[in-house]
């Protein structure tokens, strides 16, 4: 077991022997996860994850702004939103996304109001990849958008989970 410093999360209590670890924590007194698999053994690269997790803000900064830019575009960001039109009562979404008809819906206001994501890394082939997970409401809805990102946080797909 090791301890990491981390500039958001204080330390982190880390076994480097488990395949998995998760961490239950808050952000600006909200609560995420991270989680991490199949870094047993791989000190340096769970150290290069905790660099990662340090860049929290720069994450979810880096996140937001793609999903808004994106949106018009991506059909697996338009589906992820769309999706609980289709499947929530409209009081839901009413309360969710200002509307109740996906019609008048603003990717821009959603996404300021999403929760803080959680992060998700995984070991692949000796590389971390990363997944920036959002809910629009952990109430309402277990539907996640997931956007994938290496570790030099550069974006390279998304996906629609629950």
């Amino acid at each position: 077991m090791s301890l990491y410093k981390t500039k958001f999360f204080g330390e982190l209590a880390i076994d480097e022997t488990s395949d998995y670890e998760y961490l239950d924590l808050l952000y600006n007194n909200m609560p995420l996860y991270i989680s991490l698999t199949g870094f047993n053994g791989q000190e340096e690269k769970t150290a290069k994850c905790i660099e990662i997790i340090d860049q929290y803000d720069k994450i979810h900064d880096i996140s937001q702004k793609t999903i808004i830019e994106e949106f018009e575009t991506n059909e697996v960001i338009q589906y992820y939103f769309k999706n609980h039109f289709d499947t929530l009562e409209k009081e839901i979404t009413k309360n969710l996304f200002g509307t109740d008809d996906f019609s008048g819906f603003s990717a821009e206001e959603t996404v300021k109001k999403l929760d803080y994501p959680d992060l998700v890394f995984s070991l692949e082939y000796n590389e971390i990849s990363l997944s920036v997970d959002y809910r629009v409401s952990k109430e309402y809805s277990d539907e996640v958008l997931s956007i994938k990102m290496d570790e030099n946080l550069t974006i390279f797909d998304f996906s629609r989970e629950n």
